[in-house]
């Protein structure tokens, strides 16, 4: 089966349009006739948010220094469904993907009268490459996307990584976080913030009789910090380094280090070494990366307005104050795109340039853009013109539209 084919055939299949199209019982039936692929790795979840994103790949590359084979699965985001399965940090080979694909066509195949919905067999794929690798671990990102509303499969997880620092109390993760912690977990890393977020957490975890590991962050201590890396110690140990001097990072990392920990205690190998080479070889691009640096153009995978303040924070103490500034944000709503620039409300905007946005406008400086290579060809000519960008609005957003101004730099 050519590659060009297997994406054919899985993009051939319909998305639903709500939870309730899905099919627990349809999905464990592709997974058991596909050789049991939701069962005989150890399964760590972590929520679809920025920072779940950082965790995921930070604990992915941990789990890999450590030395054990390790998968992980995002959300569905794209059109290219190989992108959806890492192993070892790398997306899938495309032999892989289309000998899995060729499997999941012969079972399907088998059952003419049954309709499948992308999501289903897209994670049924995902899960078939993490085993056909011998993938020991697979860590699931994403919990609050409707398409993994399907991770109950994996039940019981050996980790539930939930970052309650850059959540809200409205999200739709909480909830879902909270239905997987009572399905069954060993046990719960969570970040350390007093409010209604990490209570719905806690709460779930004392019902469900789950431990629940705080973070400690007063004992996180910065010792060096520039714009490409920062040096620091959490709970009395030192020599952490990450390619980032992200806040937000540095958050996900103490949950990191304490999932790790979780894991030693459950009899898994992880020397302290492993732990703070995972940190370091991490590659989290898609949060505070400089992409230019004179004028400077920042990509960050910032949605939420807490986030965004983060990342304005960090890029005046690392690389310098703001002027000039010109923002692009992907957003799919005016009422978003109002709570996001609340983050700006001390900090003049020139020009904003908006992409994926249907709404009416009314802002006399926005600069609507219909794709991201539109919004990619706008941020570079205002760097062409020394302005400072800062590029934000999801984890897909900040990895495209790096993709795209790489290409106009011709690099």
């Amino acid at each position: 089966m050519k590659y060009a084919n297997s994406l054919k055939y899985v993009n051939s299949f319909e998305k639903a349009e709500s939870l309730s199209e899905l099919s627990q019982k349809r999905i464990k039936e592709l997974c058991a006739a596909l050789g049991k692929v939701n069962v005989g790795s150890r399964f760590i979840v972590t929520s679809g948010c920025s920072a779940g994103h950082a965790t995921a790949v930070m604990m992915e590359s941990v789990i890999k220094n450590a030395g054990y084979k390790v998968g992980r699965i995002t959300s569905d985001a794209s059109f290219d469904s190989r992108l959806t399965a890492f192993v070892d940090g790398e997306i899938a080979k495309i032999e892989d993907y289309n000998k899995c694909v060729a499997e999941i066509k012969s079972v399907v195949s088998k059952n003419a009268n049954e309709k499948y919905y992308r999501c289903e067999i897209v994670f049924a794929l995902s899960l078939l490459l993490c085993k056909l690798a011998g993938c020991e671990f697979v860590i699931l990102e994403g919990l609050s996307d409707e398409n993994y509303s399907i991770d109950a499969l994996c039940a019981p997880f050996d980790l539930v990584i939930f970052p309650t620092v850059y959540c809200g109390e409205n999200d739709a993760c909480v909830k879902t976080a909270c239905d997987a912690i009572k399905r069954g977990v060993r046990e719960v890393v969570s970040g350390n913030q007093k409010n209604t977020v990490y209570n719905a957490i806690s709460n779930a975890c004392m019902i469900s009789g789950v431990r629940l590991n705080v973070t400690a962050k007063p004992t996180l201590t910065v010792s060096n910090k520039t714009a490409r890396r920062v040096e620091f110690s959490y709970a009395e140990r030192g020599g952490y380094v990450l390619k980032s001097p992200s806040a937000i990072l540095r958050d996900c990392a103490m949950l990191v280090i304490e999932s790790a920990l979780a894991l030693r205690r459950d009899g898994v190998k992880m020397p302290w070494g492993s732990i703070a080479a995972g940190l370091e070889r991490s590659s989290n691009a898609e949060c505070f990366d400089i992409v230019s640096v004179s004028p400077a153009v920042i990509v960050d995978s910032a949605s939420a307005p807490e986030e965004i303040s983060s990342m304005i924070a960090t890029f005046e103490e690392t690389v310098e104050p703001i002027c000039n500034l010109t923002v692009c944000v992907s957003s799919d709503s005016a009422q978003t795109l109002e709570s996001q620039l609340k983050a700006f409300e001390n900090v003049k905007i020139e020009k904003i340039i908006i992409c994926g946005m249907t709404d009416k406008i009314e802002l006399d400086n926005a600069l609507p853009c219909t794709s991201v290579p539109d919004a990619a060809k706008n941020v570079y000519e205002a760097s062409k013109n020394n302005k400072t960008v800062l590029c934000f609005g999801s984890v897909a957003f900040a990895r495209e539209i790096k993709a795209e101004f790489i290409k106009l730099m011709g690099l």
